[in-house]
């Protein structure tokens, strides 16, 4: 949706029945918003998003999409086995809806009774990080919850890199799986 066409009757699908509640998703809208629109989402309480996550560059990539003006977004960038404890202090402090992925979404999914949605890793996402890690080494582990990861024989060929997978179902299993590949 364009900057040019937000207005009140293109808004008016996006509320609840009750009112109460509105989540104003504009892509592209860096400007903010002037006149009725303004008005319009003032009546609406702001949405409060959670996510969970390992990655510092993922915190990054969020930080620069979040609207001020519809949403307020708590990020919290953990290391392993905080994902509980972390999970129920944002749920505490208001979190209405979580985001997070793989391992940390299973442990934050068993630990709070609402759902959590899976920012799921796609293959561009997996291409650049194998292209960083290959500047270290060409020679890469890399871990996958629950199942293997498909398609890495096609991108060694591709990057000229040999990948180990290591899949894991728990944090044990995953620090078994660094360690052995670290003694390799």
């Amino acid at each position: 949706m364009n900057f040019e066409l937000c207005n009140l009757e293109n808004m008016r699908h996006f509320t609840n029945k009750n009112k109460k509640d509105c989540l104003v998703r504009l892509q592209g809208c860096r400007r903010g918003f002037g006149g009725k629109m303004s008005e319009f989402i003032k009546k609406f309480r702001k949405y409060r998003f959670a996510l969970i996550s390992h990655s510092y560059k993922v915190e990054e990539a969020v930080r620069s999409c979040v609207n001020p003006e519809t949403e307020d977004v708590d990020i919290a960038v953990i290391k392993i086995g905080e994902e509980k404890d972390v999970a129920c202090k944002l749920l505490d402090r208001g979190a209405e809806v979580f985001f997070a992925y793989g391992a940390t979404r299973h442990k934050v999914n068993l630990t709070i009774d609402q759902p959590v949605v899976d920012v799921s890793r796609t293959y561009l996402d997996l291409v650049c990080a194998l292209l960083e890690a290959r500047s270290y080494s060409h020679n890469i582990g890399l871990s996958s919850f629950g199942n293997p990861t498909d398609g890495i024989d096609i991108l060694e060929n591709l990057l000229g890199i040999k990948v180990r997978q290591i899949v894991f179902s728990n944090t044990t299993e995953l620090i078994r799986g660094v360690e052995s590949l670290a003694e390799e």
